[in-house]
Order: C-alpha cells, then sequence, then structure tokens
C-alpha cells in the first residue's frame, strides 16, 4: 500500500475527527461567499436606486415624504393624494424642465399575485419619463387599458393576476431593481379608473380621486438650475403648505450612507466568523497530525523518507479541506441565491442577487482562503514531527 493509500485509511478510519474538521472548513468558505454575495447584492442594488428613480424631484402631499421614500427603497405600499391641478403650478416653476404626475392605490392583501400589499402606479403614458423607458425594456408596445406590467417579485400564473376580483392582463414584467419597485404594479390611468369602480364594488373605501387628484408630480430640473432652488421654489406652490418635496439625490445620498454601515456590520461579522474558525482549525489540523505520530513512526522505520511523512500529512488535509470547502460554498449558493427576497426584505435595502457566473471569482477566493488553512497548518506540523527520532515518535504514542 502506497503513501496516498494509508491516507486514505487513515481518512476513512477515523470518520469523526475527518467529518468534523471538514465542517470548520465548510464555515469559513460559506461565511465568505456568504458575505460576498450579500455585500455585491447590496452594491447593486444601490448602483440601480439612481437610475430607477428617474426624476430630480418628486413632489408629494405634505408630510408624505418619508411614504414617498419608502415605496420607492423598501416598497411599503401606501397612497396618498393632493389636487391635480398643483401639476400644471410646479410645471410652471422656474427651472422645472417638465413634469409628470402619478396616482397610487393600495392592493387588498388577498390578491392571488402575491403574500404582500402591493403598490399600484397608474402613471400618464403622455407627459411620463420615469416608467416608460424602464417598461420599454421587457415590452416595446403601448400599455392598453385594463393591461398591467409588474414588478419582479409579482408572482403571475397565466398571464393574468386577479385584484379587487378582476382579472387583469399582465403584458410584461420588469426586470429585478432591487428597490420598491419590484412589488409595484404599473398601469395606465384609465386603468386605475376601472379598478377603482371595482374596488367600490366590493366595498373598499378608496380615498383618492383619479379624476381630480394625483400623488406624486416627478419633476426634471432644468440642467441649467440648481435642484435645491427649485425644490424650494416648488414647496411654495399652492398655499405653501401643501407640498412636500424628496430629492433623489437625498434619497441616494441616505441609502449609501445606511448601506455603507451594513456593508461594514456584515464584513466585520464575515471576519469575526472567519478569524475564530481559522483559530479553531489551525489547532485541530495541529492536533490530528499529532495524534498520528505513531503511524508516521512506523512508516519511518519501515524505510519512507521525511517527504512522504510530510506528504501524507498534507494529503490527508488536503482532501478535508477541499470536500469542506466545496460543501460550503455548494450550501452559500444553495441558501442564499433563493432567499435573496427574503434577505432584501429583512435588510430593508436595495438589493439584486448577482447572476452565477458573477461569483466565480468570489467562489474561487472562498474556497482557496477554506483550503489553505489545513494544507499550510499540516505542513509546519509534519515537518517538525518528521525531524523527530521515529523510535521516540513511536513510545510518544504509546
Amino acid at each position: 500500500m502506497g503513501i496516498i493509500g494509508v491516507a486514505n485509511k487513515g481518512l476513512i478510519g477515523r470518520p469523526g475527527r475527518t467529518f468534523g474538521i471538514a465542517c470548520i472548513v465548510m464555515a469559513i468558505s460559506f461565511a465568505i461567499l456568504t458575505g460576498s454575495i450579500v455585500v455585491d447584492s447590496l452594491r447593486m442594488g444601490e448602483a440601480n436606486v439612481e437610475e430607477r428613480l428617474g426624476a430630480d424631484l418628486m413632489a408629494v402631499p405634505a408630510g408624505s415624504g418619508y411614504a414617498e421614500e419608502a415605496i420607492l427603497v423598501n416598497g411599503a405600499a401606501s397612497s396618498f393624494f393632493m389636487p391635480a391641478e398643483l401639476e400644471s403650478e410646479i410645471g410652471s416653476v422656474v427651472g422645472v424642465e417638465r413634469v409628470s404626475s402619478q396616482f397610487y392605490m393600495t392592493s387588498i392583501s388577498d390578491a392571488d399575485c402575491c403574500e404582500f400589499l402591493v403598490q399600484l402606479i397608474a402613471y400618464d403614458p403622455e407627459t411620463d419619463f420615469t416608467v416608460t423607458p424602464w417598461i420599454s425594456e421587457s415590452y416595446s408596445s403601448e400599455i392598453g387599458l385594463d393591461q398591467l406590467v409588474v414588478g419582479s417579485n409579482i408572482k403571475v400564473g397565466d398571464g393574468f393576476i386577479r385584484l379587487f376580483d378582476h382579472r387583469f392582463e399582465v403584458v410584461a414584467k420588469l426586470a429585478e431593481s432591487g428597490t420598491g419597485m419590484d412589488n409595484s404594479v404599473f398601469m395606465i390611468k384609465e386603468t386605475i379608473r376601472h379598478m377603482a369602480g371595482y374596488a367600490s364594488a366590493l366595498g373598499f373605501v378608496v380615498d383618492g380621486d383619479v379624476n381630480s387628484e394625483v400623488s406624486v408630480v416627478l419633476v426634471d430640473v432644468d440642467p441649467g438650475y440648481s435642484t435645491t432652488q427649485v425644490a424650494n421654489r416648488i414647496r411654495s406652490v399652492g398655499s405653501g403648505s401643501e407640498v412636500d418635496v424628496v430629492s433623489s439625490e437625498d434619497v441616494t445620498s441616505k441609502i449609501t450612507v445606511q448601506m455603507g454601515s451594513l456593508i461594514g456590520y456584515v464584513e466585520a461579522f464575515e471576519l469575526t466568523i472567519i478569524a475564530i474558525s481559522v483559530v479553531i482549525l489551525v489547532s485541530l489540523f495541529i492536533s490530528n497530525v499529532a495524534s498520528r505520530r505513531k503511524d508516521y513512526a512506523v512508516l519511518r522505520m519501515i524505510g519512507a523518507t521525511r517527504g512522504h511523512v510530510v506528504s501524507m500529512a498534507v494529503y490527508e488535509s488536503a482532501v478535508i479541506s477541499a470536500l469542506g470547502a466545496s460543501a460550503g460554498i455548494v450550501l452559500s449558493l444553495a441558501l442564499v441565491l433563493p432567499l435573496s427576497g427574503t434577505i432584501g426584505g429583512s435588510l430593508g435595502m436595495p438589493y439584486i442577487s448577482p447572476s452565477l457566473p458573477s461569483l466565480v471569482p468570489d467562489a474561487a477566493v472562498a474556497f482557496a482562503v477554506a483550503f489553505a488553512v489545513g494544507p499550510l497548518s499540516s505542513l509546519a506540523a509534519a515537518y517538525r514531527l518528521s525531524k523527530s527520532d521515529p523510535h521516540a515518535l513511536f513510545r510518544e504514542g504509546d
């Protein structure tokens, strides 16, 4: 039996020790890859927010600024309203390049499309400059009456979803954005008029009037004007106390600050798990080599060289490390990617899962780091043992 055969026999002969060490290696690769996936997903979500917001400013009813931010970032369904004539007043403000309004409703909680309240957003296709470009990536035709475009988190079975006990055709499903828009349903304003009628027929109270009210006025600022100055002018329209203004720059800045802190916590937790696991792992591999000293002594006495002994120890640790590191990567991919929606929701941040091909470098780093600890620890321990007298080692093994 060769050195490799002896090493394999040693691994099989001590299944508990082999399995236990492999689990520690698995924890390291799992922690590294999981942390990388979460951090990458948060950064991709952050990068996508500004693109999907579309407008420089969002004018909403007084006191509704935080609710608007929650809709955009977290998908927290809400509805609020202000007089529709404010749209034209805002459009006439100096520094405003173009405006478009939207009307909000929320779905009933037992809608068959989802397990959460859905934000229903009606837009004006003649003036819209935020939703239409995004929809055009998935659907090139015009959206018709009683047709819907849904966010990536909305479940669609046979091409229809039921809202307010009425079936609506879904003509497109938008790509994941990592924002609250993934929990939204988009339609033209004529459709939401029908939807409000269906809701009223079921006994639901529809607070807003789509004919005379709007929920938000989206504003593009002329490049020659300051966004801050234009926002201040918009706040003075109407009676001067009717409108709050949400800046897309402020939204993204808040997200950047909050996400920086969150990523810091994730990375600190990841490093803590890795550090503890490495310390335990080094001790276990050194202990594993020491526990085999009688076996190594016998091999030396029957003619094995020092190099053979060191090679056997490194081979055993390499096999254990490879199995553990591979298991950690598979476990991370199997758990984290399918649960991306749940993770993103629990973090309350824009979150877009990376594709499998893009994770290859991260998986390679996780495997390399987790794998390297075992062979390096065993190499050092086995080298020290190989320099000892084999007869003395044999007596120590008794």
